[in-house]
């Protein structure tokens, strides 16, 4: 038997792959993961690649794999009004994946920094209630920017007495607030840059 899932969410990077890596994972499962650009080219309207959709449509209908063996097909997409509508007809089940709430972007944190030399008043429901609209990737980087905060200070420093691993200080609340709005800078240049600018005259 074949099983058709379509997950669908509001950017990039809301935890769609991470969700059909676990599924797989968890039902033992060997999983394929296909990008865009395997499927498709710059030439999307030549008649070669129309016969090559045609056939690949008719192919995914007869997709019955023997009573020993089941086959699961997940689709995942930020921008599901774009997908042409004969994929969408074929997987009927839907999932909306929206970005972590506060206690999910709490409980992420813990899980990111919980081998690291975190200082006990550091408050992480403060930083997820000033992260919100953060994905879990956006929380990774976030404290990846920390860690690399580290790395300078560790380097730059102008003791020449050997270093070891106790000196380098704990992870301090101003450190995750700087990184925060580092994130925040990031995340609205990268908006600037996909608005198109249209003369009017």
């Amino acid at each position: 038997h074949s099983f058709l899932f379509f997950l669908s969410g509001p950017k990039l990077c809301c935890g769609k792959t991470l969700i059909t890596k676990a599924a797989a994972k968890e039902a033992g499962y060997r999983f394929i993961n296909l990008q865009p650009l395997t499927l498709t080219n710059k030439y999307s309207d030549h008649e070669a690649t129309a016969m090559m959709k045609a056939q690949f449509m008719s192919l995914w209908d007869r997709l019955d794999p023997d009573h020993s063996c089941q086959a699961i097909v997940m689709g995942a997409a930020n921008r599901p009004q774009d997908l042409d509508s004969a994929i969408m007809r074929r997987m009927p089940t839907r999932f909306h994946i929206n970005q972590p709430a506060l206690k999910q972007r709490e409980a992420i944190l813990k899980l990111i920094l919980k081998n690291e030399n975190v200082d006990r008043h550091v408050a992480l429901l403060e930083v997820a209630q000033e992260t919100d609209g953060f994905s879990g990737s956006d929380l990774k980087e976030m404290c990846q920017d920390v860690a690399l905060l580290f790395v300078r200070e560790y380097v730059n420093s102008t003791s020449e007495e050997s270093h070891d691993e106790d000196e380098i200080r704990p992870v301090q609340q101003q450190d995750l607030r700087w990184a925060i709005e580092k994130m925040k800078k990031s995340k609205d240049a990268a908006f600037q840059n996909v608005l198109t600018h249209v003369c009017l005259d």
